[in-house]
């Protein structure tokens, strides 16, 4: 720069960097710290200029009009040489029209991925950039009226040329292409609907957690669902999720259903980037630590329960650790009285019925309380053939969740015991098979589980009282361990 040259302002700094990273990266993989580091200033700068990554790119369209096509004002002599009159130059700068084809075309595609009114603004400054150029065009001579038989000077376009380079760009900017670029015309409603159905149909999906995404799907919908795929970046994702108001777990199971759709969509739509991979996901703490009840408080329970159907639901929760989609589709051909046994092969939530959590059926000891609890159920008048519920609504069919833990809450209440979830009695019953299961494979079997890791945490809830006296045998010598008393023992 000259020294007589006018500084510039950081915002048109800003603004030059804003359009070299696009034409450079794509307007998906620049952030802001990139934009102020290539304008040498501040992030504090940029946001007292512009409100965003998106309003820095609209500014920018509002200036590459200005940039590209300048008005009129200088002419060439005959003789080749620069006049100071007020006319046209003989040729447009390759460098703005055709010379460097993707920095001159490339500002107006990324508006296909800089959201709607960048997008708008786009057809404003096409619309503007065209006007302009046909001004340049129209006052620059004619092919044949230039010097060297119609060749223009190094560097510039007669006007035919000038003119086909305009109509390319013009052109490839409607279409929104670029040569080794591909654009998406999917929205991300489109992307979310196909992950449904690839979750449904492909991969076969558990209607219970067909369920939960469809919800969170939902939710997702009203945010990013007309917009285009490829226009969603990590910042976007970032700023959403900043205004959840929810838990960290609520916030990652977000993050993994985001992921899973961008995921897809690279694979379907050929999308060429997963943003996810660029959003921090949140800290989730896993505590081992459970709430549950002693076996005196469970028969408690039961007592200031309601109904007999209640206080066999519960008493069979809590001393079979049965979930409750699988206490709600158990069937009386599935309760094995000579055997002792229950076996659980399927499971209800809103969505049907289906397998149990862990893909599997398994078998449950069924202890003598319970068997006699449903034994006694067994007795009313309707609904005890071997494909009836056990545990039925009035018309036969499935009870309804929320009134059984309404029912709980009641109940824990009336028997003045602390407020617990349904699926804590699953941990009661947990807490104390570990201490007679012959191996944590076999709680792990009782419990249904379908990884070994999540059936661990149960182990802190064994007895440790004979771990120190068979430790301190471990580091005792031969002659002591057939001398020494043990702990408690008399040695008389």
């Amino acid at each position: 720069m000259s020294a007589n040259a006018p500084k510039r302002t950081p915002r048109e700094r800003l603004l030059d960097a804003m359009i070299e990273l696009c034409a450079r990266s794509g307007y998906r993989s620049v952030s802001i710290a990139q934009v102020s580091s290539q304008a040498g200033v501040s992030s504090a700068t940029f946001y007292e200029q512009f409100d965003g990554k998106e309003d820095c790119l609209l500014a920018a369209y509002r200036a590459i009009a200005e940039r590209l096509i300048e008005p009129p004002q200088r002419v060439a002599q005959d003789d080749g040489r620069w006049s100071d009159g007020g006319r046209a130059a003989p040729g447009t700068p390759p460098s703005a029209l055709h010379g460097d084809p993707d920095g001159g075309r490339r500002p107006f595609i990324e508006a296909q991925v800089g959201g709607p009114r960048i997008r708008e603004e786009r057809e404003q400054v096409l619309g503007e950039f065209q006007r302009r150029a046909q001004e340049l065009l129209d006052s620059t001579p004619r092919d044949g009226d230039t010097l060297s038989g119609g060749r223009a000077a190094d560097g510039y376009f007669i006007h035919g040329t000038a003119e086909q380079a305009l109509q390319a760009i013009v052109t490839d900017a409607r279409r929104t292409t670029l040569a080794g670029m591909t654009t998406v015309e999917a929205t991300f409603a489109d992307a979310s609907a196909e992950w449904l159905r690839y979750g449904e149909h492909d991969r076969e999906l558990k209607p219970s957690t067909l369920s939960d995404y469809r919800h969170m799907v939902t939710r997702l919908d009203s945010t990013f669902g007309e917009t285009p795929i490829d226009c969603i970046d990590a910042e976007m994702i970032e700023c959403w999720r900043a205004r959840l108001s929810c838990s960290n777990r609520t916030s990652l199971k977000y993050l993994i259903v985001l992921n899973g759709i961008f995921k897809r969509a690279m694979k379907v739509y050929r999308l060429q980037a997963n943003p996810m991979t660029l959003v921090e996901r949140p800290c989730v703490r896993h505590s081992s630590e459970i709430d549950v009840l002693s076996a005196s408080e469970i028969r408690a329970l039961v007592r200031e329960t309601s109904t007999e159907l209640h206080k066999a639901v519960f008493l069979t929760a809590a001393f079979t650790g049965l979930r409750m989609g699988e206490l709600l589709a158990l069937r009386w051909g599935e309760v094995d009285f000579p055997a002792e046994t229950i076996r659980v092969v399927r499971s209800f939530t809103i969505g049907g019925e289906s397998t149990p959590k862990s893909g599997k059926p398994r078998s449950v000891p069924m202890v003598r309380e319970v068997a006699t609890t449903l034994a006694r159920l067994g007795q009313r008048e309707r609904f005890t053939g071997e494909e009836d519920l056990v545990f039925s609504g009035a018309a036969g069919g499935h009870l309804d969740s929320k009134a059984l833990r309404a029912e709980l809450k009641a109940a824990l209440d009336r028997a003045g015991l602390r407020q617990l979830r349904f699926h804590d009695l699953r941990h009661t019953f947990g807490t104390r098979a570990v201490e007679q299961a012959e191996s944590i494979l076999e709680l792990k079997e009782w419990m249904g589980h379908a990884n070994v890791q999540t059936t661990m945490r149960y182990l802190h809830y064994k007895s440790k009282s004979d771990a120190a006296r068979r430790l301190t045998l471990a580091f005792m010598d031969q002659e002591q361990v057939t001398t020494e008393p043990q702990p408690g023992v008399s040695a008389a």
